[in-house]
């Protein structure tokens, strides 16, 4: 399914463009609410560092420099390097763009008209 969005949308954009997807089976309702919470403080974390080391490429830094530079910076101190440098307050960003979104199927009857 992640295959397929990204190269469908990569020829819509004519650029590169990349989905993550995974299927899980969680038999409980305790697994997939530890699940959805592993992978949302997971999307956070890839979120800030994603911009912090975007930022920093467009301002120039190779991608090594980029990536040694917020390697070991704390949460705060990205928040800071995005603020101080591009007035990012990455806080104020959409809630997609922080934590990502879930879909799910679900089974149902359809009525016959």
């Amino acid at each position: 399914m992640a295959g397929e969005a990204s190269a469908k949308l990569s020829v819509l954009l004519g650029s590169i463009a990349a989905f993550d997807c995974r299927i899980s089976q969680l038999p409980t309702l305790n697994l997939v609410v530890d699940y959805f919470r592993w992978r949302n403080e997971d999307a956070h974390r890839n979120a800030l560092n994603a911009h912090c080391y975007w930022m920093l490429r467009k301002a120039g830094e190779s991608a090594g420099s980029a990536t040694e530079k917020i390697y070991r910076l704390s949460v705060s101190d990205k928040n800071e390097l995005l603020y101080q440098q591009a007035n990012i307050n990455f806080n104020d960003l959409p809630s997609w763009q922080k934590r990502g979104i879930g879909v799910y199927w679900e089974s149902y009857q359809k009525e016959s008209t």
